[in-house]
């Protein structure tokens, strides 16, 4: 694994206040709901062309 690669894995603990109705959907779809929460932001985050190139 490079280091692009490992940039991607690697997770910072926030507080972000996300609301409720979203939370519970991404809860509900049981383990690993916290990764695909990560993934649908980082995919939003590149629509939206927010992230460096590098980044993706």
């Amino acid at each position: 694994m490079d280091g692009l690669d490992a940039r991607l894995y690697e997770t910072v603990r926030v507080s972000l206040r996300i609301n409720p109705t979203v939370l519970a959907a991404f809860q509900k779809s049981g383990a690993g709901w916290q990764t695909r929460m990560n993934r649908a932001l980082r995919e939003g985050a590149q629509d939206h062309d927010l992230l460096a190139a590098d980044a993706s």
